[in-house]
């Protein structure tokens, strides 16, 4: 794959994007809450929004001039852990915002799933480069196929596109010479599992 198309795509379908992506698909599924009210879903959205992508990415600057990671790219795995932290903790506190809202569900077990899935990324991440971009992906296309088999979504096609990018993005991983077929592999396959045994075993 050619670098700069591979470069674009981790960046376009980055995991940090991947709640607020979902929760877009989620609103606009044909499911019970895409027909709560507009002003409902704009809160949701936007709390997902702030905690799971913006307040991330205004952390890491100040972990660049803390030099607590080297760069934005995190060749290390160690480099990860810290902002893994605080990704888990700003999951942790959207999932606690969360139950305070009657009727979500569904978006209460996508992000604890995500929460869980973070978590577990970060631990690996201590003695291991696991694919945090695969995590995201197949945790999307779990998230896909949940709402398709078992919440009453009708779009296969969506599911489709999904592993359609889910290989894309491990072929720009590996392009980039950014982990091994094991780590993309394992990413996601634990993406995966996490979301849908979330909604099968609840």
């Amino acid at each position: 794959m050619n670098k700069l198309v591979a470069k674009i795509t981790t960046i376009a379908l980055h995991p940090i994007a991947m709640p607020s992506l979902l929760m877009l698909v989620l609103f606009n599924s044909g499911t019970l809450i895409s027909f709560y009210p507009t002003s409902v879903k704009v809160r949701i959205f936007l709390l997902i929004f702030v905690y799971t992508l913006v307040l991330p990415l205004l952390m890491l600057p100040i972990f660049l001039r803390q030099r607590l990671v080297k760069s934005i790219h995190m060749f290390n795995h160690t480099e990860r852990i810290i902002p893994l932290l605080f990704a888990f903790l700003f999951y942790g506190f959207t999932v606690y915002t969360l139950m305070g809202i009657k009727g979500l569900s569904v978006v209460n077990m996508f992000m604890l799933a995500s929460t869980i899935a973070v978590f577990v990324t970060m631990a690996i991440s201590f003695f291991w480069k696991i694919s945090a971009h695969m995590v995201g992906m197949g945790g999307a296309t779990a998230f896909l196929l949940i709402l398709n088999l078992r919440l009453g979504a009708d779009f296969p096609s969506f599911i489709i596109v999904t592993l359609l990018l889910s290989g894309l993005v491990g072929s720009a991983r590996l392009s980039l010479d950014e982990h091994s077929p094991s780590q993309i592999y394992i990413g996601y396959l634990l993406g995966f599992v996490t979301m849908f045994i979330m909604f099968m075993i609840i």
